[in-house]
């Protein structure tokens, strides 16, 4: 009876393992039939436009990461990643053709994205990494795709300071596509326009609040083109220390900063006592 039984389960097991392997094969035979079915007409230099009356809908999202640092011109330094989504009428399929597969990962490299037309303007961005690949992105059965830029970006912007408050900072980053007019790919901001579940804060400064807005210019090169430019505005306030830091090094400490210091109230609080110390000891 025993010996029975292990060869049953024994049997059991060998049945299961193979039908995984069969599986696994076969899902990994699918995935490859589904690839090379998407990509081998694929020409990632044409635009997913499919209709004169219709642009390609791109929504995009800054995921803020770290803050570098904000120098003595108010320049702000920030290390991001760019979300990307649009649809694709050529990635489209119909998962019963392919065992009820909904999702599949194409290399960025080849196919047509928006991060390629992109450009920064008012500032400068390069990548930390120019060795890394630029990764995969996400594409549904839909041909909704979705894509995270990689590596990430240090980015540079100009920052006002606020009038009412000194110590908290506005600054834009804004972005265009320099190649497609707005009748050809209508660029617009995400929902949450300023992605902060990376961004592990900063001992320097308090991220206060994040917004997008989307304007239409005339294209520098030609009149014709008008252009969608999206501005990221991120607002900042400094510390003591931040704003001490910046205000010594373009000047200002021994003015504004040193008067704010001086006239507070607990400073006065001090003076006071210090003087009336110094009368006792002489008395």
């Amino acid at each position: 009876m025993t010996t029975m039984m292990v060869l049953v389960y024994g049997t059991i097991l060998i049945s299961v393992l193979f039908t995984e392997q069969v599986y696994a094969a076969n899902l990994m035979a699918t995935k490859s039939r589904l690839f090379n079915e998407l990509l081998i007409a694929h020409n990632r230099e044409i635009s997913p436009q499919n209709s004169f009356d219709e642009p390609v809908k791109v929504k995009m999202s800054l995921v803020l990461s770290r803050i570098i640092e904000l120098d003595r011109t108010n320049m702000l330094t920030i290390e991001t990643y760019k979300r990307y989504t649009w649809e694709d009428y050529r990635f489209a399929w119909n998962p019963e053709d392919f065992g009820g597969l909904t999702t599949i990962h194409l290399p960025v490299v080849d196919i047509w994205t928006p991060e390629r037309d992109l450009r920064l303007y008012y500032g400068s961005e390069y990548s930390i990494d120019q060795s890394a690949s630029s990764g995969y992105a996400s594409v549904r059965n839909n041909g909704l795709i979705s894509m995270l830029t990689r590596p990430a970006s240090r980015t540079t912007a100009q920052c006002v300071s606020d009038d009412a408050d000194r110590t908290v900072r506005n600054c834009s980053f804004v972005y265009g596509l320099w190649s497609y007019g707005s009748n050809e790919v209508e660029f617009s901001a995400a929902e949450k326009p300023v992605d902060t579940r990376l961004f592990a804060g900063n001992i320097n400064f308090e991220l206060l609040s994040s917004t997008a807005e989307r304007k239409q210019v005339t294209h520098p090169d030609d009149p014709s083109i008008i252009n969608d430019e999206l501005a990221f505005t991120v607002n900042l306030k400094s510390n003591d220390i931040a704003s001490y830091k910046y205000e010594y090094a373009t000047g200002s400490a021994n003015s504004h900063f040193l008067h704010e210091r001086l006239t507070h109230p607990c400073t006065t609080v001090v003076l006071i006592l210090m003087g009336l110390i110094a009368n006792i000891l002489i008395s």
